[in-house]
Parts: C-alpha cells; sequence; structure tokens
C-alpha cells in the first residue's frame, strides 16, 4: 500500500520530482512485486505531469520502495489538479490491503497538485495593471471619438437638428470632398 493516500505538491517554476513510496506491510518474506501506473483525473498526463508505469520489485526483507513522478511547472492560478497513481497486479504470494482506496484489486493514491501563491499573486497584480491601463485607453478612446465626430460636424453643431433657422449657409465639409 502507500504511504499515504493522499499527497498534496506545489508546483515550481521548473519541473520537479514527487517521491511517492510504497509500502510493504504484514511481512517481508520472500521476494514480491506490483505493477504501478499514473493516470490523469483533472490532471492531464504530459502537461501537469509526466505519466510512469512499471513494476517495483521488494527484495527480500525490503519493506518500502519509492517510485517517482515528473511535476511539470505548469502555472496555475486557482485551480487544483488531480492525478491517481494506481498500484496492481501482486506477484510473489503478496496481496494487497483492501482497507485501501481502491480494495483489495489495487491501492489508489490521489495526488492533488495545488495552485501556487506567488502565481496567484503575480497574476492578480498584471490584471491589475492592466485594468487600470485598458480603463485609460478606453478614456482616451472615447476622447478621440468625440474630437473627430466634433471635427466632422457642421460649424460644431448637434449631429440632428430638426431646426431650420440654424442652417449653415456655406458650404459644408462634406462639400469638400465631393
Amino acid at each position: 500500500s502507500f504511504e499515504e493516500e493522499h499527497l498534496t505538491t506545489h508546483p515550481g517554476l521548473q519541473d520537479s520530482t514527487l517521491p511517492i513510496k510504497i509500502l510493504r506491510k504484514q511481512g517481508a518474506c520472500g521476494e514480491v512485486s506490483v505493477e504501478y501506473m499514473t493516470e490523469g483525473a483533472s490532471a492531464v498526463a504530459g502537461r501537469c505531469f509526466e505519466p510512469v508505469s512499471g513494476r517495483v520489485t521488494f527484495a527480500h526483507q525490503q519493506i518500502e520502495a519509492t517510485i517517482y513522478v515528473t511535476i511539470k511547472a505548469v502555472a496555475r492560478y486557482s485551480s487544483e489538479d488531480k492525478f491517481r497513481v494506481l498500484v496492481s497486479d501482486p506477484e510473489g504470494g503478496v496481496k494487497l490491503d483492501g482497507a485501501t482506496d481502491g480494495g483489495e484489486g489495487r491501492n489508489i493514491a490521489t495526488i492533488t497538485i495545488a495552485a501556487d501563491a506567488a502565481t496567484r499573486q503575480r497574476v492578480d497584480y498584471l490584471q491589475g495593471m492592466l485594468l487600470a491601463k485598458w480603463e485609460k485607453s478606453k478614456s482616451g478612446h472615447a476622447s478621440w471619438a468625440e474630437q473627430i465626430r466634433a471635427a466632422l460636424l457642421v460649424n460644431g453643431g448637434e449631429a440632428e437638428d430638426d431646426d431650420d433657422s440654424s442652417v449653415s449657409v456655406g458650404p459644408s465639409i462634406f462639400a469638400y470632398f465631393i
């Protein structure tokens, strides 16, 4: 069975290696082995972690073995991704612990790749900066649009002026373009 059925890790700026211990309980006589493999849940194999599989062999009197899973350096803002490590197919007279997650047929360890607080702070800061610049950009665009609109209106009048008393005598700016 696994030393811990639920593990949490925090990704760094570079790929890291997560050791996962498999324990041999209730005896250590003889050589035994079990198969192991990773499977994605919300974490995607190849993107969040490197998938691994193989067979762990415990030598006579060996009670502990470690497998290693590479956790990819993927920035996470608020999500937690999970994957599982499965142990199955025991050989050499060993049985899997039926009281663990997965029952007698296989043992399961669930690994959570948690969101990184430092990444969250950086993203929040950048989002705040971009939002402030976006708001300034929107107001600058509105000023620009008003300037163009005012330049196109004849004698600074309104776009929809139903009053004939303010009709301009000279040619409009549109007349110059024709």
